[in-house]
C-alpha cells in the first residue's frame, strides 16, 4: 500500500506541473503527522490524502479551498473530535475555490455541529456520518449551513440527534442535496431559507420529522422524487410530498450493520429524478439513496476496467491516470464509461480507482487488481 500512495503521489505531482495551476499533494501521515497538520501545509486548490486510520482531531479548513480526501474510502478513514463541544469538521470564510470533504467516517460529535459550512463553496460527499450529538441537542445539525452554495451528495447518516442532519439557514439557495440516505436519526432535512435543491434521498425512520419547512415563506427550488418513509411526521410545518416522492421501505441490505446499498426489488431502483444529468453510472435512471445499485444490461465496459480515457485500444496508460485526476480532482470531463472509471469494481470512483491504475502501471503489472466488467445479461 506504501509503495502504490508513493507512485500516485509522484503522479499527481507530475500532472500537475502541467496543469495551468500547480496542485500540491499532501499525505497524511507520511509528510504531515495529522490532518490539520496537512490542511496547515496546504493551499488554494492542493490535495491532503488521508491514509486509513482514525484521526482525533478537530478540523479547520483555515478559509482554504483544498481537497480533503480520504485514500481508502470511508469504510477505512475515521475522525472523531477529541473536544466534543467543537465543531469536528469547520470550512468557513473560503474565497479561493471550493472545500472538499470526501470518504471519511465522522463519529462522535457530541455538544455542538458536526460540520460548519459558512461562507464558502463546498462538496461533501463520500461520507458516513453516525452517532453525532445526542437526541435533546439543540439548534445544532450535523451539517449546519448557512451562506454557502454547496453540494452535499452521497453521503450516509445514521444514529445523529440534534434538530437535523441537514440544515438550511439564511444564504443557502445554492445548496444542493441528492442522492444520500438518512436512517434512526432523530430529525432528517430542514430549512429555514428561500432555495436549495433536494433530490433523490432516503429518509426513514426518523424520531421525529423526515423533511421540515418552517415557515410559509420558505420553500425548495426543486423537491423531488425522495423516499420519505416512516418518519414522525414524514413532513413537518409547512413542507409538502414532492412530486415524484415516494413512502416505501427502501429495503437496505443490512441497516442494522450499517450497509445502506439497496437490495434488488427495491423500490428506489429507477426512482430517481428523471433528468439524464442525474443518471447512474450504469446509465439507467437515477436510483434514490446515497449508493446505486448496477443493473445496466448492457454494459459499456469491455472486459477489464480501467480504460478511462475511451481509448478504442483498451490500453492502460498514463492518460487514462491523467483523465481520472482531471475528473476527479479539477472537474475534468466525465469518463465516457464510469464503469470503466470504477477500476476496482467496488461501486465508487475515488482515490482507491487512482492507486489501482498506479499498481498495475508501475508494480511490474498485476491484471489481478482490474476488475472484471459486468457481465452482460
Amino acid at each position: 500500500m506504501k509503495n502504490s500512495v508513493a507512485i500516485m503521489v509522484m503522479l499527481f505531482a507530475a500532472l500537475s506541473i502541467t496543469s495551468s495551476s500547480v496542485a500540491t499533494v499532501v499525505n497524511v501521515p507520511s509528510d504531515q503527522p495529522s490532518i490539520q497538520a496537512g490542511i496547515n501545509a496546504a493551499g488554494d486548490g492542493d490535495t491532503v490524502l488521508v491514509a486509513p486510520g482514525t484521526y482525533r482531531e478537530n478540523v479547520d479548513f483555515r478559509g482554504r479551498a483544498v481537497e480533503l480526501v480520504s485514500e481508502a474510502g470511508a469504510g477505512f478513514t475515521f475522525i472523531t473530535p477529541p473536544l466534543d463541544n467543537r465543531l469536528t469538521i469547520r470550512i468557513t470564510d473560503v474565497t479561493g475555490g471550493t472545500a472538499v470533504l470526501r470518504g471519511f467516517t465522522l463519529y462522535g460529535g457530541r455538544y455542538s455541529s458536526t460540520v460548519l459550512l459558512r461562507n464558502c463553496s463546498a462538496t461533501i460527499e463520500g461520507n458516513i456520518f453516525h452517532d453525532n450529538i445526542p437526541l435533546d441537542g439543540l439548534n445544532i445539525e450535523v451539517i449546519s449551513c448557512a451562506y454557502t452554495s454547496s453540494l452535499i451528495r452521497h453521503n450516509v447518516f445514521y444514529d445523529n440527534g440534534g434538530i437535523a442532519c441537514i440544515g438550511l439557514r439564511n444564504g443557502t439557495s445554492g445548496t444542493s442535496i441528492i442522492n444520500n440516505t438518512f436512517n434512526r436519526n432523530n430529525r432528517g432535512i430542514y430549512t429555514i431559507a428561500l432555495g436549495a435543491t433536494v433530490v433523490n434521498n432516503i429518509i426513514t425512520n426518523s424520531v421525529a420529522y423526515g423533511v421540515a419547512v418552517s415557515d410559509p415563506v420558505f420553500k425548495f427550488d426543486l423537491f423531488a422524487n425522495n423516499n420519505i418513509w416512516n418518519n414522525h411526521p414524514n413532513y413537518a410545518y409547512y413542507a409538502v410530498v414532492g412530486v415524484g416522492d415516494i413512502s416505501a421501505d427502501p429495503m437496505y441490505i443490512d441497516a442494522s450493520g450499517g450497509d445502506y446499498h439497496l437490495l434488488d426489488g427495491s423500490p428506489c431502483l429507477d426512482a430517481g429524478y428523471p433528468d439524464p444529468a442525474y443518471n447512474d453510472p450504469d446509465g439507467s435512471i437515477s436510483d434514490i439513496g446515497a449508493y446505486y445499485f448496477h443493473q445496466d444490461p448492457s454494459s459499456c465496459c469491455v472486459d477489464v476496467r480501467g480504460n478511462v480515457d475511451g481509448d478504442p485500444d483498451e490500453t492502460i496508460s498514463m492518460l487514462d491516470l491523467h483523465y481520472l485526476i482531471e475528473y476527479m480532482f479539477k472537474d475534468g470531463p466525465e469518463p465516457p464509461c464510469l464503469e470503466e472509471a470504477d477500476v476496482n469494481g467496488d461501486g465508487e470512483i475515488d482515490a482507491r480507482d487512482l492507486s489501482c491504475i498506479a499498481r498495475v502501471m508501475y508494480s511490474h503489472g498485476n491484471p489481478d487488481q482490474l476488475a472484471d466488467c459486468p457481465e452482460v445479461k
